[in-house]
């Protein structure tokens, strides 16, 4: 790619006064930084502060991006500091039944921890037990 200022010039020079100029900049900003720049590695755990970082600079709509990284952190609070597994998940999807929410906050509760399991993998990071793997079976 040649560098702006060239692009400039080489157009002020193709250009006549007489016609109008007309310039559009796109800046394009890679979704995830170079794979030099990946931390990367391998989480005992689902680690929702990292993934609410990473959701940060994730392709998704704005509004998904509140409702996930919100439902993260009532999940975290609800955890007191044990680490999110399945059994867990379960637990707190049963919490939330119990308070008489809607089932479309356990389905958000469940999509929120199954994105973060993925952003954080698209981030370069494992995770040694991810939960959410098979979210049909938590209740059982």
């Amino acid at each position: 790619m040649k560098p702006i200022p060239q692009l400039l010039r080489r157009l002020r020079d193709a250009v006549t006064p007489a016609e109008p100029l007309v310039l559009v900049f796109v800046l394009a900003q890679p979704a995830r930084p170079p794979e030099a720049e990946t931390p990367g590695g391998t989480l005992p755990h689902l680690d929702i502060e990292l993934a609410i970082h990473v959701f940060d600079r994730a392709d998704m709509a704005e509004e998904t991006r509140r409702s996930y990284t919100g439902e993260l952190r009532r999940q975290a609070e609800w955890l007191d500091g044990r680490p999110p597994t399945d059994r867990l998940l379960a637990e707190y999807l049963d919490v939330l039944d119990d308070k008489g929410r809607a089932r479309s906050s356990a389905v958000t509760a469940v999509s929120a921890v199954r994105r973060a399991v993925r952003e954080l993998a698209l981030d370069g990071y494992e995770i040694a037990e991810p939960p959410a793997r098979d979210p049909w079976r938590l209740g059982g």
